[in-house]
């Protein structure tokens, strides 16, 4: 019984991601990913033991406030960019990069726990490379140019960065549900 469980919810699995190439956001894998697990753990919720639902739900536990916490750092960012297109100037970009600065850090952190997420849900890839999208350069430009088209590019990036991680805590959130609701059947 068991066996035809995890097959017919592996061909559901499957055609799932399939119907999710032609969707928009098939383009970035970590979404791509969380949106998987959590139709995956739809079918797979007999194959779950406790203890692998209490330890999806401690690293659960750590993402959500720092997915949180980076939320915060950006949209810091994101307003003194603003602040910045209308006329700051040298201040405002050290301020405006010492949050960025800061949501590096956390993004680092949330990089390593999703690692460890991956490792609790052996069968599913999720990527671990979840980058803020913010060059070197454009860094480099905000502070030496530091004009209009600069500060827009920056701001571009920011506001970037900014929907991805409200979409991985959105995500995120969903799959706490998910656990929840496997936890409260066991």
């Amino acid at each position: 019984m068991k066996l035809r469980t995890f097959l017919k919810a592996h061909n559901y699995y499957k055609d799932y991601v399939e119907n999710l190439r032609f969707s928009p956001i098939y383009h970035n894998t970590f979404l791509l990913a969380i949106s998987t697990v959590s139709y995956y753990f739809y079918f797979m919720d007999n194959q779950l033991s406790r203890k692998e639902i209490y330890d999806v739900k401690d690293i659960l536990a750590e993402l959500i406030p720092l997915t949180e916490e980076a939320m915060g750092k950006f949209r810091s960012a994101r307003n003194w960019g603003f602040f910045d297109i209308l006329g700051g100037g040298f201040l405002t970009d050290l301020i405006k990069h010492s949050q960025l600065g800061s949501a590096r850090d956390i993004m680092s952190r949330i990089n390593i726990l999703l690692g460890d997420l991956q490792r609790e849900l052996k069968d599913i890839v999720i990527p671990t490379d979840f980058n803020m999208s913010s060059a070197s350069f454009a860094t480099f430009a905000d502070f030496v140019f530091d004009g209009f088209l600069a500060d827009v590019y920056m701001q571009s990036k920011i506001m970037s960065s900014l929907n991805q991680v409200e979409e991985l805590h959105r995500r995120l959130v969903i799959l706490d549900d998910k656990m929840n609701q496997l936890l409260a059947r066991c």
